[in-house]
């Protein structure tokens, strides 16, 4: 009973039963109880397991993998658990922990591109906190101490807030779906949270980085470095993008899944475009920036490490090249409008923390108003003659 993490490509080409059985069964790592069936027959069928209020193991037919895929199974399993939550554990007797696994996962699993940093908080703090306890049972003292608990214990302030946000929009979705009359989490207030930080490069600074990437070693990595300068795009997504992604000829970037949730256009400078033409064209597949195994990067940090310690740049982090990309069009007099498109920031106030990096631009705003004026006011001027 091999528990995997199942794949419409591995449903459509499962492998045989081994000989003398007669079925092989995948559960599924996503959904709790979700199982393919494969028969020595070669008939495939999805079925949801659960135990009843005596403990019985009992199976429900959710349908023919032939004809069901795997999304629609998904989909299927959760409604069935969700009627069955509320069958063998009344709304009032429903403890956290069922909450959390029979319903809400499933939820977030499939809208949520997140759920994998709800099923860590969850699992290293919730549940050990109020696993067993009623739904209906928590009280607003429950959430806030467990939230003072957290800071207390010496964790930052957007951690404990973190986990505050995720309680609060289950216990939402929990009086959304009738199993609560209200959320005990409203009200309790977030720790502030002073932890921004906007590191930009000098012009000199970005001298010695050029100079410490041109003499790198792993140039794969250095030649991403550098587009991540030249575009101000996030890390994931230039460890992410494949050839398919880049139009050169229309010196476009298609992103087909920013952080928005939404695909997004970034327009190439001449100098990206130089960049990508000069490194080797994989596959429309494959990465542009792949490991030496042809794979994409799941971290290049040792790499930057070492690049950094040489060109001086302390603990710069990799994603300040973002907000060095966005100082060197704000103080060259680009609108935060046009900051805020080439960022792909999806709230304007994201975009406004750059506002302060360029008063020259404010002085010549003044500047046209005062010219304006000027010309009005020579206009209404009577010639004496």
């Amino acid at each position: 009973m091999p528990k995997i993490e199942l794949t419409q490509s591995l449903i459509d080409t499962p492998p045989t039963c081994t000989k003398g059985r007669s079925r092989i069964d995948y559960y599924d790592t996503l959904i709790k109880g979700l199982v393919l069936e494969v028969r020595a027959s070669g008939t495939k069928t999805y079925h949801l397991r659960y135990r009843d209020t005596s403990g019985r193991q009992c199976q429900a037919k959710l349908g023919d993998a032939s004809t069901t895929t795997l999304v629609v199974a998904r989909g299927l399993a959760t409604k069935e658990r969700t009627r069955l939550s509320g069958s063998k554990s009344g709304t009032a007797d429903m403890t956290f922990r069922t909450f959390a696994e029979d319903l809400y996962m499933p939820h977030a699993l499939v809208r949520k591109r997140s759920w994998k940093t709800d099923r860590a908080l969850l699992d290293g703090r919730i549940l050990l906190a109020w696993g067993e306890r009623r739904l209906s049972d928590l009280t607003r003292a429950d959430i806030a101490t467990l939230h003072d608990g957290m800071r207390t214990s010496g964790l930052a302030p957007a951690t404990c807030n973190r986990l505050l946000s995720l309680v609060s929009f289950m216990l939402t979705l929990a009086v959304r779906w009738g199993h609560i009359p209200h959320n005990p989490a409203a009200g309790v207030e977030k720790f502030e949270e002073n932890n921004q930080r906007n590191r930009y490069l000098s012009e000199e600074e970005t001298g010695r980085l050029l100079t410490a990437l041109d003499s790198d070693s792993n140039q794969t990595v250095a030649s991403a470095v550098k587009l991540l300068l030249l575009t101000g795009a996030r890390r994931g997504e230039v460890l992410g993008a494949c050839w398919a992604d880049f139009d050169l000829e229309r010196r476009d970037w298609k992103i087909p899944l920013s952080k928005s949730g939404r695909a997004r256009h970034v327009p190439l400078s001449e100098g990206a475009v130089t960049l990508l033409r000069s490194l080797k064209r994989g596959g429309d597949q494959e990465p542009v920036f792949p490991t030496q195994a042809g794979k994409r990067f799941l971290t290049i940090f040792p790499v930057w490490k070492r690049i950094r310690a040489n060109a001086g740049l302390g603990n710069f982090r990799l994603h300040d090249l973002r907000h060095s990309y966005a100082s060197f069009l704000v103080s060259n007099q680009r609108s935060l409008y046009e900051v805020q498109a080439l960022l792909g920031h999806a709230d304007a106030k994201t975009t406004m923390r750059y506002a302060h990096l360029s008063p020259q631009a404010l002085f010549q705003a003044t500047g046209m108003v005062d010219a304006m004026i000027s010309r009005v006011a020579a206009g209404n001027r009577v010639d004496p003659r």
